[in-house]
């Protein structure tokens, strides 16, 4: 009687990862033992949330005007949604020549040193065309990562450079 049977009938009504772990960690129960089921059920949880929250971070490119390319962030940039930058970086590398990039990441919910590793990468694309870089409207976590990490220095200090040259 441990087993609830009749909540299988209601697999149907849930997500294809939630039917996946549920499946898994019950095939795993009854062939292994109720810990290596859990151990795996766990892992399998982390691993389907993460691809998930991965999906959920996306990069919209905004107006260009000119040598003007604004970019919108939205989600959670870290380790598991880092691809979707390059996107942009792409868009700049075959942009105009000394490009103003500006990133509004009024939606950015949350930044990780990996997400930060990819707004360098983008950073450095802008920088090999001659460009600018400048965020906008940053939250409280991702102003906070930008700050402590150096990020928001080397921005300004090339901006300051770039006014210098002119």
């Amino acid at each position: 009687n441990m087993g609830e049977w009749r909540e299988f009938v209601h697999l149907k009504h849930h997500s294809h990862h939630f039917r996946i772990v549920m499946l898994g960690t019950f095939f795993l129960t009854v062939v292994f033992d109720l810990t290596v089921a859990l151990e795996v059920g766990l892992v399998a949880a982390c691993v389907l949330f993460i691809r998930s929250m991965g999906t959920q971070f996306r990069v919209e490119p905004g107006l260009a005007e000119g040598r003007v390319m604004r970019f919108r962030l939205y989600g959670s940039l870290f380790f598991g949604a880092v691809t979707q930058v390059d996107q942009a970086v792409q868009a700049v590398e075959a942009g105009p020549e000394c490009p103003d990039v500006i990133l509004n990441a009024l939606q950015l919910v949350y930044l990780d040193a990996t997400g930060m590793d990819a707004l360098r990468q983008l950073h450095q694309a802008v920088l090999m065309r001659g460009g600018t870089l400048r965020l906008e409207d940053l939250p409280p976590q991702p102003r906070e990562q930008v700050e402590r990490t150096g990020f928001a220095a080397e921005l300004a200090a090339h901006r300051r450079s770039q006014d210098v040259s002119l």
